[in-house]
């Protein structure tokens, strides 16, 4: 990360966090290895000659992380014996390699205050100075409080999602500058939170992490009085992704018209920021709620209202679950996309059901779930962009505004923001400034996200 200045301007000018192209580069190459396979030697000996080689691991979603330099092939195959993906890279001295996932390859520059930028993805995101935006139909003008980090925004950054000029971020709080006449919901001066579409190809305009943003009155929130602007920045995301994923997808009973009787629903990963709202959202549905952590998060978990908690790395995982539910479960909301196996284990081989996930699976993963279990339809995967109405694109492809999403969404919202205010459903517990406050201090904080370092909380930035 960098601080630029894109020079003087007619309006007034605000910070917010943009992607810059990176300096020109020259593509070196990449080597893959998926299930280590012998055919590949002869190509990595050929990536040996050079100076040396910097192995990183990629499991699911997680970014490649460094483990060592090797010299001596041997080392490489003993390594990648050890991971069932990887990827290996060259590195020179002086230089940085970021890894670009849309170009397959590897981008070198200058590495030059490399420790602030954030680089993966052949992009930086970098705290610039630009005009403040001009209202549309139907939005509101926003001074941000607070911002919190997502998954998505290193997403967005390292996989080639969002391009050069766009502004990243998705949750925020604030306060209503502006507003269009045609905006009946909120007024000036009214604390307001929500989420806007950062890091979309196709409007630069949106983005939460900047000192003034513009945003769709229809799916934002009046902050109730009893919670902070830090614990309002971390809805957003949350209250769409729990909205389409866990209740239009899954058909559950919405909290305002819950079940007549009790019924198990699995939130796999539910420490997650869209685990932790959606066991409070389903309890509040009248649903036997049941969850799946690492132990350190257990009593957590059970305080927000999960009736019992299983621990998601234990091989007994799955049995453990479909005794306890008595081989009646029949919906799951998995809050990584990595449980495919598990979920599927653990539902029932006697009733059809539906796996959810916020994340898109591998094929591998979608074969495994339906040979596991003939019974689980799925997987349903829902983008939680839907929620906004608007164009965007993902993977490369343009998707159509849809309004059913977006009505739906609107409806959620409105729900969500009476079940804060009753303290129903609590926020998860932000972590506030960890590292500095501002929006330099948020963008150096981006790669505990890549990490999977986060759990049972979220980062949130005041500005």
């Amino acid at each position: 990360m960098m601080l630029a200045h894109s020079g003087k301007h007619h309006r007034p000018e605000i910070a917010t966090i943009n992607l810059l192209t990176p300096p020109d580069h020259q593509v070196l190459g990449l080597v893959e290895i998926r299930n280590y396979d012998d055919r590949r030697e002869e190509w990595i000996r050929k990536v040996l000659r050079h100076s040396r080689v910097l192995f990183l691991t990629q499991i699911g979603p997680e970014v490649p992380r460094p483990l060592a330099s090797f010299r001596e092939f041997d080392e490489v195959r003993r390594i990648s014996q050890q991971s069932s993906y990887g990827i290996l890279i060259l590195w020179d001295t002086g230089k940085w390699l970021s890894f670009n996932t849309e170009l397959l390859s590897l981008a070198v520059h200058d590495g030059h205050d490399a420790s602030r930028r954030s680089h993966y993805g052949g992009k930086i995101a970098a705290v610039r100075e630009v005009p403040i935006l001009q209202i549309r139909d139907g939005w509101v003008l926003v001074k941000v409080n607070a911002v919190a980090l997502n998954p998505a925004d290193w997403k967005h950054i390292d996989y080639g999602a969002a391009d050069t000029g766009c502004r990243i971020g998705f949750d925020y709080s604030g306060i209503v500058v502006g507003i269009r006449s045609n905006v009946t919901k909120f007024k000036k001066g009214d604390r307001i939170a929500g989420a806007v579409h950062g890091g979309e190809r196709t409007d630069h305009a949106l983005g939460a992490f900047a000192d003034y943003i513009i945003a769709k009155a229809a799916i934002q929130i009046h902050i109730p009085d009893g919670l902070s602007d830090e614990e309002a920045a971390t809805l957003g995301v949350g209250m769409s992704t729990v909205s389409l994923g866990l209740y239009k997808s899954l058909g559950l009973p919405l909290p305002d018209a819950p079940a007549r009787a009790p019924f198990p629903v699995l939130i796999h990963a539910a420490s997650t920021a869209a685990g932790v709202l959606g066991i409070q959202y389903a309890k509040a549905s009248g649903l036997t709620v049941i969850a799946t952590a690492s132990p350190h998060n257990f009593n957590y978990l059970r305080s927000l209202g999960a009736d019992a908690v299983f621990d998601c790395k234990s091989p007994t995982c799955a049995s453990e679950i479909k005794e306890y539910t008595k081989n009646k479960l029949r919906f799951v909301w998995d809050c990584m996309g990595t449980g495919a196996a598990i979920c599927a284990a653990a539902m029932s081989d006697a009733e059809p059901g539906i796996y959810g996930t916020i994340n898109s699976i591998n094929p591998e993963d979608e074969r495994l779930l339906n040979e596991m279990n003939p019974n689980v339809g799925g997987p349903r995967f829902v983008l939680g962009y839907d929620a906004f109405g608007e164009t965007y694109t993902f993977m490369g492809k343009t998707v159509p505004a849809k309004p059913e999403p977006l009505d739906y969404a609107a409806m959620f919202y409105e729900l969500s923001q009476r079940l804060f205010g009753e303290g129903v459903i609590k926020p998860i517990k932000p972590t506030i400034n960890k590292g500095g406050s501002g929006l330099e201090a948020a963008l150096n904080r981006l790669d505990e996200l890549r990490g999977s370092k986060v759990s049972g909380t979220k980062l949130v930035y005041t500005l």
